[in-house]
């Protein structure tokens, strides 16, 4: 049976912070167990503090998971992002609230599609983004 290997990010990154944070959770928590066979999630977190209660979540539930935290300003000391290793796809079901990371809507600036600190605060969503439910 396929494993599904899953990063979540913070929300309000641009594009290239977003890629590397992605790319240091995947690489980090592989754990070995990556193969072409994998499944890849990846998925926002509306808020700092629910990328935190993720986090939590995922490690109350036994999941091998590492935290990637940023050592340089403005980011110094947050999660970026939590990468989870491959696991069962039923593992990862707490998870299905979060929307997949999507390309900003076409015609919109990228700028438009991350959050503002009031959204963030708010806990509301990023404008077009949807609460597509990622697992079954």
């Amino acid at each position: 049976m396929p494993l599904t290997h899953c990063v979540i990010v913070r929300p309000g990154l641009d594009r290239g912070m977003l890629a590397a944070q992605i790319l240091h959770a995947a690489a980090e928590s592989a754990d070995g167990l990556h193969d072409s066979r994998t499944h890849a999630l990846a998925v926002e977190a509306r808020s700092d503090e629910e990328l935190r209660a993720m986090l939590e979540q995922a490690r109350s539930r036994g999941l091998r998971c590492v935290e990637v935290v940023e050592d340089t300003p403005p980011w110094t000391g947050a999660i970026m992002a939590v990468g989870i290793a491959p696991t069962a796809k039923n593992d990862l079901r707490f998870l299905q609230h979060l929307p997949l990371i999507k390309e900003p809507r076409r015609g919109s600036s990228e700028k438009e599609h991350r959050l503002s600190k009031a959204e963030v605060a708010g806990l509301s969503p990023a404008p077009g983004s949807s609460h597509t439910e990622v697992l079954p």
